[in-house]
């Protein structure tokens, strides 16, 4: 049986979730937008949502499923 979340660590996966969430929801309107593009946007929600994943990976998660999963998006040299 899974172990039940924390009130803290239900609160960090749901922010996590929010700025995804709200991060995708921006990419998808910029890329449908004719005009107008906003990079700060787009790198403000981005940093949101990169310390709400730094915070998971590693306060929660298994490093090493974290890892074997982005290795296989490493580039091979040629």
């Amino acid at each position: 049986m899974a172990k039940k979340f924390s009130q803290e660590q239900a609160i960090d996966y749901i922010q996590c979730a929010t700025s995804l969430n709200s991060l995708s929801a921006l990419l998808l309107d910029e890329v449908t937008k004719e005009k107008g593009r906003s990079t700060k946007k787009v790198a403000g929600k981005a940093g949101d949502a990169l310390y709400w994943l730094w915070e998971l990976s590693t306060s929660y998660l298994d490093e090493s499923l974290l890892r074997k999963s982005i290795d296989k998006y490493e580039r091979k040299e040629v």
